[in-house]
């Protein structure tokens, strides 16, 4: 969506997994479309897979310019990218800025040192990573860009056939959980988007592409109580028919609370219970 805000007009999605690439399946499609950037996606689970992507790319054609953006891997260890001969940028932190940021840099409106939010080799190969930001404002993140997407593919939401996608209402949680990563890249103070711009998202997926099943991506939807419950009056009363699920606390949610997301279509609800023992509770 950034990219389509900056007025790059072909734009194309790649889900590697869901459609089976193999590398090349991947090397085929690179050398039909012939990107000028390729941005790779990935976490701490698969980054040595998913970064094989980038070297297909590179050794399909050395002048594309590859990046790698993640959630707490590429924030929390840039170098073990930057280290690679194929990959020659990563992004820490949230991708919009930077990717905001770099394509004026390609357009010539700001120098590479004014990209927030980027990590680069320097001519002498020299590691560098610029000033990391966080968006104020989330309200301002526009809705992802659902047109590149074949929506039909996402489906199995526990319990769900039907397709789904995802929503964040919110960035950022204040809790420091040791298990939890969150705060890496999202920082830990919360920035939490409107009821109305929330409930927003929902319709466009709801009236433009037909999906009526959702998952929330927040690591605490009810972090404000008040706020989710504003949320699940709003979707109560525009009766969408929806279904979704999400995660918060168990000392963040009230029985008024729980019967409005019912209400609201919640159907799906993940406790971050870590154990029934207070010995291991107290270790963690």
């Amino acid at each position: 969506s950034v990219l389509r805000d900056q007025g790059i007009k072909e734009r194309k999605l790649i889900d590697c997994i869901a459609e089976k690439y193999t590398q090349d399946d991947l090397k085929k499609s690179i050398q039909e479309y012939q990107p000028d950037l390729v941005i790779c996606w990935t976490g701490s689970f698969s980054y040595k897979i998913d970064i094989q992507a980038l070297k297909t790319v590179k050794e399909t054609n050395q002048k594309i310019t590859t990046i790698v953006v993640g959630t707490d891997v590429v924030t929390a260890f840039p170098h073990l990218f930057l280290e690679k001969d194929f990959i020659d940028y990563v992004i820490t932190g949230e991708a919009e800025l930077a990717v905001k940021d770099f394509i004026e840099y390609l357009n010539k409106k700001r120098t590479l040192k004014q990209v927030r939010n980027i990590g680069y080799k320097s001519k002498n190969n020299k590691q560098i990573l610029n000033k990391q930001e966080t968006i104020k404002n989330p309200d301002e993140i526009p809705f992802p860009d659902r047109d590149v997407v074949d929506n039909n593919r996402y489906r199995g939401f526990p319990f769900l056939t039907s397709k789904f996608t995802d929503i964040m209402t919110g960035r950022g949680c204040p809790y420091t959980c040791t298990f939890c990563t969150a705060g890496t890249y999202w920082g830990n103070t919360s920035r939490l988007r409107s009821p109305e711009k929330v409930v927003e998202e929902f319709k466009e997926c709801v009236d433009k592409y037909n999906i009526r099943t959702f998952f929330l991506l927040d690591e605490t939807f009810s972090l404000n109580i008040k706020r989710a419950t504003e949320i699940c009056d709003l979707l109560i009363r525009e009766n969408l028919g929806i279904q979704w699920g999400c995660e918060t606390r168990v000392d963040l949610v009230n029985d008024e609370l729980l019967s409005k997301m019912y209400q609201a279509g919640c159907v799906y609800l993940h406790f971050g219970v870590e154990s029934g023992s207070q010995k291991v509770l107290d270790f963690i």
